[in-house]
């Protein structure tokens, strides 16, 4: 099925690969494409078996992406805490001043430009801290913050 493998099957393949790479970003299409780029120099310069060429294909292309990798790694840039629909989940954990008491369980705090409904215990006076501990829609859940 391999036999007779020339230069010009290790360019095509490698033409396809690095096309791809346009259509589907990731480096790895890349790095395997150079890798049949360079066996189809090794097979026009130097006519070896196709044995040869398969082997030396596969080892470059190992090669080549495992030094890839190790010289541009994959840089996951997490936005905030990783919460990309839910932005206010940044908000937890974050310490507030209460403006105004806690009545039946819910009173309006501002922070930055906004006005925010919480959640909490009747307690909770003027002037305290309170500690954002987590979010249900638009209402943060709070509780005294120990400071």
């Amino acid at each position: 099925m391999l036999e007779g493998l020339q230069a010009w099957h290790w360019l095509a393949l490698g033409l396809l690969l690095g096309g791809s790479e346009l259509l589907f970003s990731g480096a790895y299409c890349l790095w395997i494409s150079v890798s049949a780029l360079l066996t189809a120099a090794l097979a026009y310069f130097f006519p070896v078996e196709t044995i040869v060429q398969v082997l030396t294909f596969a080892f470059l292309s190992v090669v080549l992406v495992l030094i890839s990798r190790r010289l541009f790694p994959r840089r996951h840039e997490v936005i905030g805490n990783g919460h990309l629909n839910r932005r206010a989940d940044r908000l937890i954990g974050h310490v507030l001043t209460l403006d105004q008491p806690i009545i039946n369980g819910r009173a309006q705090v501002k922070m930055g430009d906004s006005v925010w409904t919480v959640v909490g215990d009747d307690s909770l006076r003027i002037g305290e801290k309170i500690r954002i501990i987590s979010i249900d829609g638009t209402l943060l859940i709070v509780e005294k913050a120990e400071i």
